[in-house]
């Protein structure tokens, strides 16, 4: 759900569904941790992330907590999707759609939403032993941001000299198009 937060001055709030494998203590630590570091970055285009309405983290089957194919992303999305939230998916693993590599995380679109890029039905699923930083990535992806080459960018996804991840920030480019995304949204 989309809604302004009243005490902030322009800021808004987007309501995360969160469903991840073992809910409790351990993914409430990883989560706030993601979503220190989300809000963060997010702040200065005044994006403010939080579980939606309190509900805290919904359980994922046992059978969810490796995801490994298109199918099952496709799956597990679709049956928790809901118009107005994000939602952000927390499996054990992901597994890469070549069957073999683990990745940290994915903004996923549903494959059968032939509707236009915007309008697509989309969530985003991010491994619970990702670092920090990926949820933020994750949602630069969902608001409409491509990977970058900027270093300070945390959508920079390349490994060379760059600074702290505490100094990543959007670059101006990116806080536009994030805003520009978000005035659609509203």
């Amino acid at each position: 759900r989309l809604n302004i937060v009243s005490g902030r001055s322009a800021v808004t709030a987007v309501g995360l569904v969160v469903v991840a494998s073992s809910p409790g203590a351990k993914t409430d630590g990883w989560l706030a941790a993601e979503l220190a570091y989300a809000n963060d970055r997010f702040a200065d285009v005044g994006l403010h992330f939080v579980v939606r309405d309190g509900t805290g983290v919904a359980p994922l089957s046992a059978a969810e907590a490796t995801i490994g194919d298109a199918a099952t992303r496709d799956q597990i999305g679709r049956k928790r999707h809901a118009l107005g939230t994000i939602l952000v998916i927390a499996p054990l693993r992901l597994v890469d759609l070549d069957g073999v590599t683990t990745r940290s995380g994915v903004h996923w679109r549903d494959r059968q939403d032939r509707r236009g890029e915007d309008q697509r039905r989309r969530w985003i699923i991010v491994a619970r032993n990702a670092s920090e930083m990926v949820l933020a990535h994750e949602l630069g992806h969902f608001f409409g941001l491509p990977h970058s080459t900027a270093p300070t960018s945390f959508m920079n996804k390349t490994i060379r000299q760059r600074p702290a991840r505490s100094a990543w920030r959007l670059t101006r480019h990116e806080r536009r198009v994030v805003q520009r995304r978000l005035a659609a949204m509203l």
